[in-house]
């Protein structure tokens, strides 16, 4: 896994963290410890880095591209459980918890609201 390129506190770096951590991972567990390590930081340095450049905790950025993700998915003909699986979530109802609080619906609401026949 590649986070970040050497020297951090550059501009572009803080948008590198913002890709690379989440794009192609995102569907796997990420132990933010390990990205931390990667990085060379502190576990509370990485987590202060990764708010100021993001504005947000790396858990909710990572959940929010999760279910970016997984909207697109529900489009699809998948099931809901399956849709959670393939973001990431290794619980269904954390999926549907996580998913109803960024997207103000459920996923099932999503797919009839969204889904064409």
């Amino acid at each position: 896994m590649q986070f970040l390129p050497e020297n951090l506190p550059h501009q572009k770096q803080n948008q590198e963290i913002k890709a690379k951590s989440i794009e192609y991972e995102f569907h796997q567990e990420i132990d933010i410890k390990k990205v931390a390590e990667q990085v060379s930081l502190t576990l509370p340095a990485f987590c202060n880095f990764f708010k100021q450049a993001t504005q947000m905790s790396f858990t909710e950025y990572l959940n929010r591209y999760r279910i970016d993700k997984a909207c697109l998915l529900l489009l699809e003909d998948i099931s809901v459980s399956e849709c959670s699986f393939r973001c990431g979530f290794n619980h269904v109802p954390y999926f549907n918890k996580t998913f109803k609080k960024y997207i103000h619906q459920t996923p099932s609401e999503f797919i009839k609201q969204n889904r064409r026949l």
